[in-house]
């Protein structure tokens, strides 16, 4: 990983994220959350992630574009789905003690959630994937604007960028 030291995101690699996915379509995607049923219609979708532990971020996020992965956490139900486009994500500076819940205690502010969804580990958060009501390009700025104000110093990266998952 010595190229992303390169170039200054030591302190991003062991952080949390936002992966910025959209489903297209005129049907939704059936998830199962434990033993709810529910079924996320077309949008575009906002997911925190982290990785403190020895996969970094970069690690995490190319496990969540590749298709080719075991079903384990709710994420993969969604990222595995040819319908649901995975445009990039944001990853954040480690500066904020638990980096998703506090992502997840201002999101949930701002955009409908999915209650429940990806954060079963963190009991006070309340969902860790977020309904953006936008076009793409709105959303990702919109996500930016809200990061950049709570100094959580914000980069994008766009998944085409990324090597083949």
């Amino acid at each position: 990983m010595e190229k992303h030291s390169s170039i200054g995101l030591d302190e991003y690699r062991r952080s949390c994220y936002i992966l910025i996915l959209e489903l297209q379509g005129e049907t939704g995607v059936d998830l199962r959350l434990g033993r709810q049923k529910l079924t996320l219609g077309p949008g575009v979708y906002l997911y925190i992630g982290s990785a403190k532990g020895t996969c970094d971020v970069f690690c995490r996020v190319l496990r969540h574009l590749s298709p080719w992965k075991r079903l384990h956490w709710h994420i993969d139900q969604l990222t595995s789905d040819a319908r649901v486009l995975k445009h990039g994500f944001f990853i954040i500076k480690n500066n904020h003690g638990d980096c998703e819940a506090a992502l997840s205690s201002i999101l949930r502010r701002i955009f409908d959630y999915v209650n429940g969804f990806g954060c079963s580990d963190k009991p006070g958060d309340i969902s860790h994937l977020y309904i953006c009501r936008g076009t793409l390009e709105e959303c990702i700025i919109q996500v930016y604007r809200v990061l950049d104000d709570f100094c959580f110093e914000p980069i994008w990266i766009q998944a085409e960028l990324l090597p083949e998952a």
